[in-house]
């Protein structure tokens, strides 16, 4: 499970995709900073340059609350007010200003490609995407929900996304019979990759994003009882390494 440190808690919406984007992208979640496009075979995660985006809204806005931004768990993002002396706010830059962008993919390897994906929680608010000159790219009436299913991604494994007080979350689902040792994940585009204290670093061009540690629980005869796993980072793909006290018999949560 991968979890984000937000600045509000508000719940993410995962908004389908109707048309409004590339259509190899299921749905897509906005967080501070960074934006997450979920599709058949995994993720591309894009992050923003936190300066340039400041600069961006001092130029729409001609003000705005500036953060020191960190990249947390699933590119979820943390804001830090810094003050400024004599709470004086900066003069809106005076042409548009170019913002930096890195983008990363996370693919599941192996897995299968007649995995059924299906939404959650519906929200009861709809949205129109009319923009640009290109009529076959706007969409109207366009849902959005609390949490996404992939259902069988591996042989007896689901993975469940969705969102916790704007904490962007994902549960690997083992069930019995089923081994956790098939959940490998593909990161291609980032600058650099490697394990401290037990949590994963994503270096991009913008920032770092930080995995944090990762956890596991099973019920067995109606106890929650925690299971010791971690991360198993070879190269640029990543696994879990979960203990012996695993009992394959009972559904495995990570």
């Amino acid at each position: 499970r991968a979890q984000q440190r937000p600045v509000n808690f508000t719940p993410l919406d995962f908004i389908e995709n109707k048309g409004q984007w590339d259509k190899e992208v299921l749905y897509k979640t906005a967080l501070d900073g960074a934006s997450i496009f979920l599709k058949k075979n995994g993720f591309t995660f894009l992050m923003y340059n936190q300066e340039d985006m400041y600069q961006l809204n001092e130029y729409v806005h001609g003000h705005s609350h500036r953060g020191d931004t960190v990249y947390v768990p699933g590119n979820q993002v943390k804001a830090a007010a810094s003050a400024r002396p004599g709470n004086q706010l900066p003069t809106a830059p005076r042409t548009l200003p170019d913002v930096r962008g890195h983008a990363y993919k996370v693919t599941f390897l192996n897995a299968s490609p007649d995995a059924s994906i299906t939404p959650d929680k519906e929200q009861t608010a709809v949205s129109n995407y009319f923009i640009g000159n290109d009529r076959s790219k706007w969409a109207s009436n366009v849902k959005s929900f609390q949490s996404i299913h992939y259902n069988s991604l591996y042989p007896g494994i689901d993975a469940h996304i969705y969102s916790d007080a704007s904490q962007l979350k994902y549960d690997m689902i083992v069930h019995p019979g089923a081994n956790p040792d098939n959940i490998r994940m593909l990161y291609e585009g980032a600058t650099g990759m490697e394990l401290k204290k037990g949590q994963l670093y994503v270096h991009t061009s913008v920032g770092d994003v930080i995995e944090q540690l990762p956890f596991a629980y099973q019920y067995i005869n109606n106890q929650r009882v925690s299971i010791k796993v971690s991360y198993r980072l070879d190269g640029n793909k990543l696994g879990f390494k979960v203990s012996g006290d695993y009992n394959p018999a009972y559904n495995l949560v990570i």
